[in-house]
């Protein structure tokens, strides 16, 4: 989808070998100058994400779900009020919370309401959940977790600012791969208008790499006030910014881009570790998805509609998506008919016009061709934005595309529901098997999975 991937590896050539003229360059110091204080930064910020985790108090409360009238204790976090109202559709066990289900928690805590929906995964016994997805239907955010990693998520929000309503979906890796500490990246589509906004961020919880697709630079590299840009007719640049943000082009060395590949490289490979981690729970969800939404579940703790927001193509995002589609449906409706009152308007007054000056019949029928000839242009244009409104619940949102363009099959999903949603499992009947091992499978009406 975005070529962020061919900025240093198909454009090294060209830049370093098209700049002619008097393009000053730059000195290997001065170019490597930043990476080094941002390397200090990096080291601060491992040290504060390692203080974070060994501070968590692993203090585990146990509550029992106001719709089981058998014991079915579920684990949480100490701290939580006790009038909160917690709801499972899960299976019970020994008096645990057992198999795959979504807790429901609802109620108010020192800063506010909390509505909130976890997918999660009981063992059995007196052993804390293993959360899959969490949606906070307060702050419109969705979170994938890592099968039993707290370093790998995904995290998708939704934003609206005035009518702009933009879905952001964000790869997250805490882990220590090369020692990196905190890397992530973006992607963020505006649904009224289908701008996409991709970022890289690097061990230094720096911006290195964004695009705007469908604008002037494909795909931008940043480092301190250097920047490599690949520019959409294939065209790469070298700039150096001041402090007040100007800018010149400039050469920078080969030093620098040699860099600038290996950090992109890094990212790359944590961003894939973090897609490799989240396989197992994809597949879990998916499972859980399709005997929820396929089987007609029906319960009587919470509204059936809200229960089953998770059924549709963009699951807790849906209705958001369905309302801009609508929106925009209803905005083209609007314009094609303003259109067509002003070429009818434009028809009315060239035929009285064409009277007023007696002009023949051959002119006024030149006319009239003209303007229909432009009305059929129009609405060919017309029609073909009306496909691409029609096609937004259908486009390619996708957890596991990298900005790079990269294409892998083995994990490429849309972001979507059930319909689309990542298949790792091979599920045949009421059984479905991973990849890894892991079996899952209904006894009861319960979800389980070893």
């Amino acid at each position: 989808m975005l070529q962020m991937k061919r900025l240093l590896l198909l454009g090294i050539s060209f830049s370093i070998t098209g700049c002619v003229g008097n393009t000053p360059k730059v000195s290997v110091q001065d170019a490597l100058a930043p990476q080094r204080t941002l390397g200090a930064t990096a080291e601060l910020q491992k040290n504060r994400v390692a203080n974070q985790e060994d501070s968590k108090e692993k203090t585990i409360s146990w509550r029992q779900p106001q719709n089981k009238k058998e014991s079915c204790k579920l684990s949480f976090d100490e701290g939580w009020p006790e009038d909160i109202e917690i709801f499972w559709d899960g299976g019970c066990k020994d008096g645990y919370a057992f198999g795959v289900g979504r807790e429901f928690v609802k109620g108010m805590i020192h800063d506010g309401p909390v509505d909130v929906v976890d997918l999660a995964h009981y063992k059995g016994g007196r052993v804390a959940a293993t959360y899959l997805y969490t949606y906070d239907r307060v702050n419109n955010r969705a979170r994938i977790n890592a099968y039993d990693s707290e370093e790998h998520f995904i995290d998708r929000l939704l934003k609206q600012d005035g009518s702009v309503v933009s879905l952001s979906t964000e790869y997250y890796n805490y882990g220590k791969i090369k020692e990196s500490g905190y890397i992530y990246t973006g992607l963020t589509t505006s649904l009224n208008n289908d701008v996409l906004y991709g970022k890289v961020v690097d061990r230094n919880n720096a911006a290195r790499f964004y695009t705007i697709e469908d604008h002037n630079i494909k795909a931008r590299y940043l480092d301190g006030t250097f920047e490599i840009h690949k520019m959409a007719d294939g065209e790469v640049i070298h700039i150096q910014r001041s402090r007040h943000n100007e800018w010149a082009r400039t050469t920078l060395p080969k030093a620098y881009i040699d860099n600038a590949e290996t950090s992109i490289n890094e990212m790359v490979e944590a961003m894939d570790e973090t897609q490799e981690k989240l396989k197992k729970s994809l597949g879990m969800i998916d499972y859980y998805i399709r005997k929820t939404c396929q089987n007609q579940v029906v319960v009587d703790f919470i509204p059936n509609n809200e229960y089953k927001e998770i059924c549709g193509d963009f699951d807790y995002f849906s209705s958001y998506v369905d309302k801009i589609n609508k929106s925009r449906k209803e905005e083209l409706t609007k314009r094609k008919h303003q259109y067509d009152q002003w070429v009818q308007k434009r028809e009315q007054q060239a035929i009285a016009k064409a009277k007023e000056k007696q002009e023949t019949s051959a002119a006024i029928r030149s006319l009239t061709n003209a303007v229909n000839s432009f009305n059929q242009g129009l609405n060919k244009r017309s029609q073909s934005a009306w496909n691409a409104a029609n096609s937004v619940g259908s486009q390619n949102y996708n957890y596991n595309t990298d900005p790079y363009g990269r294409s892998n099959s083995s994990s490429n999903r849309n972001y979507g529901g059930s319909s689309s949603i990542y298949n790792y499992y091979n599920i045949n009947g009421n059984t479905v098997t991973g990849s890894d091992g892991t079996n899952c499978f209904v006894v009861g009406g319960v979800i389980n999975c070893q």
